[in-house]
């Protein structure tokens, strides 16, 4: 049936239920004065769905395929689907004999508001209406809805089939006896060192990771620390990896995605994610789909860490006990499971592994996060009670990441006035400067973090220091457009007329981000106002004229998107 005729036979349907003449009226009465006659159609196709009237696994296979299309964080290929739905729950064996035929389910099951898309075979809502009633009731029809797709994707992961662990990124079977003859003078290193010149050698100077293009057949790999990231074993449908996924249609979504739909409810400590977890290889084979990595040993209690599933963590932490390398061993991303506790502000969590003799102060190696300590995340996030926590523990107050920002800086970025005034009360230095000469006041101006700035300055913080490119507290206060920020420098003595190495002055910036609130402040304070002035505030009026022109008219294109949509049911909106 095709979609452009489903909602006039939704409606028929459901008119078929009334028998008396009385009965119709009222009903087309209702669909016409309702407000919303989508809401008054899904409704009762919903009510028809899940009728007694409707044999039971009928009706659970009909809520399941819609649950599973609606709350999948992609739309699910129709193989995907099928394996799911596969899934027998505390079983770890996959029974073939179970697979459906999704495009007869549907059919049969589903009453039009599932349809298969066949230009890339994925299953999807038949209309954007239908969606968005979804997101607005979907737990009053699947009220566990994210707990029964987070067991199936764990159930899927837990599968007797992936006992073995990760694949390896070459198929055993494919070599031949002359190719493995080649192996006899024992192990290679991913580069053969002698074609290194010193220059080259230079490339790991600035972090852990290093790209490698051998030049053949396209193929590279980005080597870190811990594990390798393979283009061939991503793509290149030879690989064993890529043989699971097409064996194993579903482990690919349930690898990426099945934390996602548990993170934060009570699915993180139920048996099944705990025996998932306490399973190493298995653990294991999943962070390689994950990753699409080389093969690395994972633990349960990593994943859990790297995931943010506080609940399943502080569970293995208080059950499992850890020996002290494990605990300050670094993931294949360079970060120890305290550091992921810290940014995560489990307390309960950062207190065991500290207990269990995590280091507090041990940094972080991953690239966008190198130098970090667990303080450093912490403080980076805003939590203050973590924070207190790391500082009890014997966390350094005065650590410093690759870029030499402190931890008072890091505050500054998550604008926690809270945080900034422990890390003050603890011996922070608000005097320190990162590698671009920013003391902590300049870092707080520029974020626009009133109350830090405040704190600082209270402290007695430099109102008008400069770092080497000339940049004072003020002029990144204005350029941001931050009013209060500034009204607080200037009343502790701030230089309204200073310039930069550029000739740019306080009110030169505020006028090219059109701040008139900064501007007037400043003028009052007697900031000289120019030409240059004028022309900068005037040329940045027409700029933000044009931005807010140019999303107003692509707002009324989507406004009239949206009417057209539920305007015209003959469309199926992408």
């Amino acid at each position: 049936m095709k979609s452009r005729y489903l909602i006039a036979m939704l409606y028929a349907e459901h008119l078929s239920l009334f028998e008396e003449p009385g009965e119709l009226l009222d009903a087309l009465d209702e669909i016409d004065h309702t407000s919303d006659p989508y809401k008054t159609v899904y409704e009762q196709t919903m009510r028809r769905i899940t009728s007694d009237n409707n044999p039971k696994n009928k009706r659970n296979l009909a809520l399941t395929i819609l649950c599973y299309s609606f709350l999948a964080k992609r739309p699910l290929r129709v193989d995907e689907l099928s394996h799911a739905l596969a899934i027998k729950a505390g079983s770890t064996s996959f029974d073939k004999n179970r697979i459906l035929d999704v495009s007869e389910a549907i059919t049969r099951s589903c009453a039009g508001l599932v349809v298969l898309d066949k230009t890339n075979n994925t299953v999807k809502m038949f209309h954007k209406t239908l969606y968005d009633y979804l997101v607005e009731y979907h737990t009053k029809w699947f009220p566990d809805g994210e707990k029964s797709f987070g067991m199936t994707c764990v159930g899927y992961l837990s599968l007797d089939d992936f006992a073995d662990g990760p694949c390896p990124e070459v198929d055993p079977s494919s070599l031949s006896s002359e190719s493995l003859d080649d192996f006899a003078d024992g192990s290679c290193s991913e580069v053969d060192s002698s074609s290194l010149s010193s220059k080259s050698l230079d490339d790991f100077a600035d972090g852990p990771y290093l790209k490698v293009d051998p030049g053949r057949n396209g193929e590279f790999k980005t080597i870190d620390r811990y594990g390798v990231w393979s283009k061939v074993q991503a793509q290149d449908k030879s690989t064993l990896l890529r043989k699971r996924f097409v064996q194993y249609p579903f482990y690919e979504y349930a690898a990426q995605h099945w934390h996602e739909h548990i993170r934060g409810s009570d699915s993180e400590t139920t048996d099944v994610v705990l025996r998932f977890l306490a399973d190493g290889k298995k653990v294991s084979a999943s962070r390689q789909a994950f990753d699409c990595t080389t093969s690395i040993e994972t633990t349960g209690i990593q994943v859990a860490a790297r995931f943010s599933l506080e609940r399943s963590l502080v569970h293995c932490l208080q059950h499992h006990r850890l020996p002290l390398h494990y605990v300050n061993a670094r993931d294949q991303y360079g970060r120890t499971i305290l550091s992921y506790a810290a940014e995560m502000n489990s307390m309960e969590a950062v207190r065991l592994l500290v207990d269990a003799g995590a280091d507090p102060n041990m940094e972080s190696e991953a690239r966008e996060f190198e130098g970090f300590t667990p303080l450093l995340h912490a403080a980076h996030r805003g939590h203050e009670d973590t924070v207190t926590v790391l500082l009890d523990s014997g966390a350094d107050v005065n650590s410093k990441d690759r870029l030499a920002q402190n931890a008072l800086a890091h505050a500054s970025h998550s604008k926690s006035q809270a945080v900034a005034r422990i890390l003050l009360e603890r011996g922070c230095d608000p005097d320190s400067e990162d590698h671009l000469q920013r003391n902590t006041l300049l870092l707080a101006a520029k974020e626009g973090c009133e109350g830090i700035v405040k704190l600082l300055l209270q402290r007695g913080a430099q109102v008008n220091y400069k770092n080497g490119s000339g940049e004072t507290p003020l002029l990144l206060a204005a350029q941001g457009g931050h009013v209060g920020v500034a009204e607080l420098l200037l009343k502790h003595g701030a230089q309204v007329n200073y310039k930069n190495g550029s000739g740019e002055t306080p009110l030169l910036l505020a006028a090219r981000c059109a701040s008139s609130e900064v501007m007037a402040l400043l003028i009052a304070e007697g900031a000289k106002k120019t030409a240059q002035v004028s022309r900068a505030y005037k040329e940045a009026l027409k700029h933000r004229q044009r931005g807010e022109a140019w999303l107003s008219r692509r707002l009324q294109r989507l406004n009239s998107s949206c009417s057209s949509s539920r305007s015209m049911p003959d469309t199926i909106a992408n």
